[in-house]
């Protein structure tokens, strides 16, 4: 019986995460976000931050993280980074 698409899927980002969480830390971000789990949204960012991905070039128009734009920990990026933090 083939794994269930749930269960493919974890297997697939927890392989991806095994292999780049220092080169690919915003992008594991943008996995979480598709997922909806913001806390993992924002640990991996803050990874992201740590490592200086250049991803974080795209902290504000990245389309995965706009909903999370109202989270406090967003803004607190942002300030880290020196861009600003949107009003939406």
């Amino acid at each position: 019986m083939p794994p269930r698409p749930a269960a493919a899927a974890d297997a697939a980002l927890q392989n991806f995460i095994d292999k780049y969480s220092d080169d690919a830390p915003f992008q594991i971000g943008e996995a979480y976000a598709m997922r909806k789990d913001v806390d993992n949204v924002f640990k991996w960012l803050e990874h992201a931050h740590k490592v200086k991905d250049p991803g974080l070039e795209d902290l504000l128009y990245d389309a995965f993280l706009q909903s999370y734009h109202r989270d406090p920990r967003f803004a607190r990026l942002c300030k880290e980074l020196n861009l600003p933090v949107p009003k939406n």
